[in-house]
């Protein structure tokens, strides 16, 4: 193996337009990391979408194990299910 191969990190990277496809199927459990009003990362596992708004575009996710319900915004996803997002 040549050292390139062996320094380069092998990430997947999801557009962010592929998003809306694949949190509004029903019954889709996911996990989801984005950045919240304060400017820190929030990761969330064991999620389902309830509902999404095209204007502004947001989501409104449920984290199954605790109940918690937030809204996100579109812009502010950085991953979802382990793949980091690109604008």
């Amino acid at each position: 193996m040549q050292y390139h191969q062996l320094c380069r990190k092998e990430t997947t990277m999801l557009n962010l337009s592929a998003i809306p496809t694949l949190i509004e199927k029903q019954d889709t459990i996911f996990s989801i990391q984005f950045i919240d009003k304060q400017g820190k990362t929030i990761t969330m596992n064991n999620t389902v979408c309830l509902s999404s708004h095209y204007k502004p575009r947001t989501y409104n996710i449920r984290q199954l194990d605790s109940g918690e319900i937030r809204t996100i915004r579109h812009i502010s996803i950085v991953a979802f299910n382990g793949e980091e997002t690109y604008y």
